[in-house]
């Protein structure tokens, strides 16, 4: 259908067209799509035409990511600023970052600019797409991951995990002193990855899990304004005392011996102020 309709530019053909993109889902059969797109031996400037004016004049999302599929075949200029012009809401985002994975030269920073501009969905795909492109040298898009790259509007937790990794997040927390911006979207970084109902790594996933915890215990006894970080102090709590606990994440890091660390376990009772957990990290 999508050939007879370039092939013809009859008006009827491509309201053929239009009805059947919007009665169907495009996501499930995505791959299919590009595919079959790739096979049929079209003429690319007739192809481009019907893409690009059903991208600028569509009035339904369905249509448009329909178009942006047919787009990333092309590498254009005009391409690529469409995929700009789009990608900056949330719902077309994934299928922008397709159009502008053919400009490699300018990809990771249309990236992080877009990126910046998205905060659900679209965040959570820039970001992903982000990361392949990250190197030793990319020092300031390290530091905005773990301060506000991984944060979205859907689940912290889908970026939490890879925050840490691709942002050094435990080198950063090593040093000796750290800045309270930095020190809370740790406490953010690490709430999401203790949160049992994470949808994405969580901390028994995370490569020193247990060490990263400890150097954020360590920063936060050395600062007063520990208010904001109460509900992750509380769920550590809860992994070295409660040991009737059914939480399947607790219990994997019980396993892994967090609540038997007497480090932790002082470092904790430091911060929360509690002479009951202090004594009994000194327990026999």
């Amino acid at each position: 259908m999508f050939a007879h309709a370039v092939e013809t530019f009859d008006e009827n053909d491509v309201a053929a067209l239009y009805e059947t993109i919007l009665n169907h889902d495009l996501m499930p059969s995505l791959e299919l799509l590009m595919e079959q797109l790739s096979r049929y031996p079209l003429d690319p400037a007739r192809v481009f035409t019907l893409a690009a004016q059903m991208a600028l004049h569509a009035p339904d999302r369905q249509a448009l990511k329909f178009a942006l599929v047919v787009l990333s075949f092309y590498q254009l200029p005009e391409v690529r600023a469409l995929a700009l012009l789009f990608s900056q809401h949330d719902e077309f985002t994934y299928y922008a970052l397709l159009c502008l994975e053919n400009f490699p030269d300018r990809f990771q920073a249309d990236c992080w600019m877009l990126a910046q501009c998205v905060h659900g969905w679209g965040r959570i795909h820039a970001v992903r797409a982000l990361l392949p492109t990250l190197n030793e040298r990319d020092k300031d898009l390290q530091d905005w991951l773990i301060r506000e790259g991984f944060h979205n509007t859907v689940s912290d937790g889908y970026l939490a995990a890879l925050a840490v990794e691709h942002g050094h997040l435990l080198q950063k927390l090593s040093a000796k002193t750290l800045d309270n911006s930095l020190l809370h979207a740790s406490g953010i970084i690490i709430a999401a990855l203790l949160d049992p109902s994470s949808p994405g790594a969580d901390m028994s996933q995370v490569k020193d899990g247990l060490k990263l915890v400890k150097e954020y215990l360590r920063h936060l006894s050395m600062n007063e304004q520990t208010h904001m970080h109460q509900p992750t102090l509380i769920r550590l709590k809860e992994i070295i005392v409660d040991s009737e606990t059914t939480d399947d994440l607790i219990r994997v890091l019980q396993r892994k011996g967090w609540n038997t660390d007497r480090d932790l376990r002082r470092q904790l009772a430091l911060v929360l102020d509690d002479d009951d957990l202090f004594l009994s990290a000194y327990d026999s």
